[in-house]
């Protein structure tokens, strides 16, 4: 597992360096703010999350001994974000450094240029169908393939979400990249609840120990489905929280999707997907983590999860284009 960066690493902030642009957005669980900054030195633009040092700290081990409840630690995103790019995992933003001057540190990375997929899938110009499905299916398998790559490194995320996948455009094609680690683990094993309410796999509300890999994996379906149906299905997975994820711990994710009308439309959820879609988030959200899909990770080759099938076989990842990257209009 990675550590915290220790403090002889820091390096001095330089405010005619780095230029602000804008205001990204905030960071309230860091008691912060993303920025847009450019940095003169070397001619780009970055993203810098600005956090006071009075929240952050010195280290990992001094924030986790004043906050000892806290679930999401600054400094372990940074260690992690540090270790995925020395390992060479694409999927990651680079870490360019972490600075600070008597209030605050600055840890700057490199800009998605098309911001989170909230803001991606919220300004496509396509209303849930096979137009959508088309344009989101390149990033939907770019994210099952990142997350797989997470898992045989043995961290599991904990928080994935649409506001922590990114989207940036590369040589002309679109690339998703995973942020947030603040939560992550190098664990498979977990206890606890993480991360927002309607991504949480059900199983961690109910469970003293569940398998991390594949709570992440039941997030990863909540993004697809949001990013293709262009609003969230539910609102929540905790027991008696959500009549909508209450009908489908009943009656399944298929049933509900036939049942659920898309607003002002005499449409349902199920008439803006294709079939193999469908058959692809109805493994992905399983209630039952014992016949939810896996993501063909390493760990799970063998032994018991041998018999859970993989998102490799599924047509709709099969079908996606290769090698999981399209050229996408400029919203």
């Amino acid at each position: 597992m990675p550590h915290g960066l220790a403090a002889d690493e820091w390096s001095p902030w330089n405010p005619l360096r780095f230029q602000m642009v804008r205001k990204l957005e905030d960071a309230p669980r860091n008691k912060g703010r993303v920025l847009l900054m450019k940095d003169t030195a070397a001619a780009m633009l970055v993203a810098v999350k600005q956090v006071p040092t009075w929240w952050m700290l010195h280290n990992q081990s001094e924030f986790k001994s004043t906050y000892p409840f806290e679930t999401e630690m600054p400094w372990m995103d940074v260690a992690y974000s540090a270790f995925l790019n020395q390992v060479g995992y694409h999927w990651a933003c680079e870490l360019l450094g972490v600075y600070r001057d008597e209030t605050c540190t600055y840890i700057v990375s490199s800009f998605a240029s098309h911001g989170d997929l909230f803001y991606w899938s919220s300004h496509l110009d396509l209303s849930p169908g096979m137009d959508r499905e088309v344009a989101v299916q390149p990033l939907a398998v770019q994210m099952l393939r990142a997350v797989q790559e997470l898992h045989d490194l043995s961290i599991a995320h904990h928080d994935l979400s649409c506001e922590n996948i990114l989207v940036t455009k590369v040589d002309d094609t679109l690339e998703i990249r995973v942020i947030d680690f603040a939560a992550a683990s190098g664990s498979r094993v977990s206890s606890g609840a993480h991360g927002k309410d309607m991504y949480v796999a059900p199983e961690v509300h109910t469970s003293l120990k569940y398998d991390a890999f594949l709570a992440d994996t039941f997030a990863l379906g909540v993004i697809i489905l949001s990013a293709l149906l262009q609003r969230y299905p539910w609102n929540s997975t905790r027991p008696g929280c959500c009549k909508s994820f209450e009908y489908v711990r009943k009656h399944g994710l298929r049933q509900y999707l036939k049942k659920r009308k898309l607003s002002g439309t005499s449409l349902v959820f199920a008439d803006a997907l294709s079939e193999p879609c469908i058959h692809l988030l109805d493994g992905l959200l399983a209630v039952d983590p014992q016949l939810r899909l896996t993501l063909g990770e390493i760990a799970c080759s063998g032994g018991d999860d041998g018999e859970h099938l993989s998102v490799w076989n599924e047509d709709w990842v099969i079908m996606a284009p290769q090698p999981w990257v399209r050229e996408i209009s400029d919203f």
